[in-house]
Parts: structure tokens; sequence; C-alpha cells
């Protein structure tokens, strides 16, 4: 059987291939989720499963029938299943996650959970009591913010639910869980004085501290200001991700253009998506280019934590600078970012389609507010309502008057908008 890397909707990787049965020895076709977007994280780990050294390889003790899968035709019951072991079989099952691609966070939501849950605490002894006394211990004792809570809360609901379903039966419905709000719309923006002085305190740490990671880390902040990428998307990006297109203005003018484009692999919503780059990027990209590794601009992985701790010492440097940035995270480059294009004229479309959001409702709740230039005509038609003999009042605008940069590098090629308010 050839083995080669597939992809599903969620944009994570996976291979079709044959394992043993437990039971017969037989081989039989097994679908195998690396658990990753990485297109060259997916391919090593496909050498790995070649080689046999895959940790789900069955040579490795990898991809063994999961302990609550039995014959229908039998009696069998897991009475008494330790909930916290429970948790850890769901982790390799992905019915009870779906299209869940944070496969990391649910392995490290389960080892939260299991260092919280009562000593002997089964499946089928949970009650709602027991969860609502592990928010309160998450809220009070271990201090988690209410999307933390929820998150992790959420890993336990899962394999409940799993718990509940017909085939495995060993609870007759999932527990109540606690209904926590949580308000996931970040307002905080880095203004232009404080992006200046950040970058001050970057540049002091680089002549402080050569051997640390300091030119990576001002040049991964200036990548994230001028495109709105998502932390795991701009760290995904190298000399490849960079092309040349082409678009057409309304006028049929063709004009050229440098973008960085991102694969389906590595967006949140699984759809590919390019950004027009800025003059200040397209002048960056030959520092980037020089350099990458292993075909990426930065030496740090998705989900690993060593820019965000640049960037608290950042924080602590601005803070003697007389600026709180305490409340800022690498996202609220991307929120900043959204926010110039809005206040500086970039229609809701073309705003969704640079951030890459899946639904225009998302980028309207958060940005249309911003967006107050493209409506003041109505003060016009109100006070000219009537006035006209048709009843109505001509208008001769131009397009800037609704929110699109008088530009004739404006053009529009079918995804973005407004393209030429930042060339």
């Amino acid at each position: 059987m050839s083995i080669t890397v597939k992809w599903k909707r969620s944009g994570i990787a996976y291979i079709d291939t044959e394992v043993p049965d437990q039971e017969t020895g037989e081989l039989k076709r097994a679908r195998i989720s690396f658990g990753t977007k990485d297109p060259r994280d997916a391919e090593e780990q496909r050498k790995q499963w070649l080689a046999g050294t895959h940790p789900k390889h069955p040579s490795q003790g990898g991809h063994k029938q999961d302990f609550y899968r039995r014959e229908t035709s039998t009696n069998e019951k897991f009475e008494g299943t330790d909930l916290g072991t429970w948790m850890q079989k769901c982790l390799s099952d992905e019915r009870v996650w779906g299209n869940c691609r944070a496969t990391s966070t649910h392995r490290s939501n389960v080892k939260i959970i299991r260092g919280l849950l009562p000593e002997g605490i089964t499946v089928e002894g949970i009650t709602s009591h027991h969860i609502y006394e592990l928010d309160r211990q998450l809220r009070d004792e271990q201090n988690y913010a209410p999307a933390s809570r929820r998150k992790l809360l959420g890993t336990l609901s899962a394999s409940l639910r799993r718990a509940a379903e017909p085939d495995v039966g060993l609870i007759p419905a999932r527990p109540a869980f606690p209904a926590i709000k949580v308000n996931n719309v970040k307002d905080r923006v880095i203004s232009v004085d404080e992006e200046r002085v950040m970058f001050e305190c970057i540049e002091a740490r680089r002549n402080a501290e050569p051997l640390r990671q300091w030119a990576h880390f001002e040049r991964l902040c200036r990548l994230l200001m001028g495109t709105a990428f998502r932390l795991g998307e701009a760290l995904s990006c190298g000399p490849s991700n960079v092309k040349r297109k082409r678009w057409t203005d309304h006028t049929g003018k063709t004009y050229e253009g440098v973008w960085l484009g991102l694969s389906g692999a590595v967006t949140k919503g699984g759809k590919p998506r390019d950004v027009p780059l800025t003059k200040e990027l397209q002048e960056l990209l030959p520092i980037l280019n020089q350099n990458q590794a292993g075909g990426r601009w930065f030496p740090w992985k998705p989900r690993t934590s060593g820019a965000w701790y640049l960037l608290q010492n950042i924080c602590e440097d601005m803070k003697l600078r007389g600026y709180d940035m305490s409340d800022v995270v690498l996202h609220t480059f991307r929120h900043t970012c959204a926010t110039r294009l809005a206040e500086g004229g970039l229609d809701l479309i073309g705003l969704r389609d640079w951030l890459g959001h899946s639904d225009i409702k998302i980028t309207a709740s958060r940005y249309v507010h911003l967006m107050n230039g493209h409506i003041h005509v109505g003060a016009a038609i109100l006070d000219n309502y009537g006035t006209h003999p048709s009843g109505r009042m001509e208008l001769e605008e131009t397009p800037s008057n609704y929110g699109i940069p008088d530009n004739p590098a404006n053009g529009r090629d079918g995804a973005i908008d407004g393209i030429g308010a930042l060339n």
C-alpha cells in the first residue's frame, strides 16, 4: 500500500495505511492522524511511520484498539472506569474531538483536569456537583480566566459525551456543565507611540543580548503588524510563501504587487489566503530570506512559547519607560493591524478576506463600528430628502466617499479590496 500524506477538511494531516488487528492479527485499513497542519511536520511523521519509529506505529505500541470498543454481542461492562484514564484514552479517538485541530491543547487539558479530579473518581460516579466544584477550583484556586476554564471543561465534556454514546454506554447521559460566559473580543490595540517605543526596546535588547533571538523577534513583530496573521500562520512562513500577483481595477488597468500566501494547511479556517505586502515588509524580505532556516523565516515552532517569552521581556522594559503593555499578547498585533485597516477605509468584504474570517458576521461584529467613513453621506441623504423633484437626491460621489481609498492602485481581484491604501 502506497502511503502518502492526505489532509482532512480541517487541515489536519493523516495517512491511510494497514495495521494488524488486535484479535485476529490480520491487516486492516486504518487512518492515522498526525495531529498537525504543517506540511513539513507531516512529511517528517510519514517518514517516521515508514521507518517504524512513529509513536502511533504498532511496533511502538501505538494505535491499539481503544479499550471501550467491544463486540455488541457481549455484555461486557467497564464498570468503575477511572475518569482520568478514560480521558487519556479518548485522546486517541478522533470521534471525540471531531475536526478539532488543537490536539496538543486537549492533551494539556487532560493533564490539568486529571490533577484536580477527586481520587478514585470514575466515569460512572462523576456528577454535576463534581463538575461545578472543579470549575470553582479552576476559578478560585488556579486563577484560570473564563476562556481557559471553558476550554478545560470542554475537554472533560467531550470525553463524557463519548462515554454516553450508545456504542459505549458507560453512562446514560452527560452530566450538566456550568455556563461560562466569555468575552472573546479584545479591544486592546497598540498605538503608534507604543509601537515606536516597543521597537526601541527590542533594539536595546538586541544590543545588550546579541546571542538571543531578538532580531528574529523584531522581524516577527513587523510581520504580524503588517499582515494581521495569526502567530501560527506567521511562524509557518518562508521564502516559498512570497508570490507576485496581478489584478485589474475598475478601469481595466492592470497592476502587479508582492503578496504573501498561506496554504489551507496552516490557516485557522482551512482555506488558503493571500495578503499584499506593505513597502516596509517588501524591504524586509531580503533579510528574512537571508536568515531563513529549513524553509522558515522564524526559529520557533507553532504552539511553543519562545516568542511569547520575549514579548514578556519587552513588556517589562516598556513598563520602565512608562508604558503599560501588560494586557498585550501576540494576537494583539493582529487586532491592531485589522483596526488600522478598518479605520483607514478598507471595506468590510475586503477586511473579511484579509483576516480570513469564515463569516462576515465575525468581521462586522468586531470592526464595523470603526468604519464610520462609509456612512457619512447618510446625513446628506436625509438633509435633502424630498427636495429633489423626483423625491430623491441625485448623488455624485466618488468611490472614496464610500470608504474606498481614492487611489489609482485600488483594484479588485475578486478577493481583496482596497490594497492601494497600503502601497
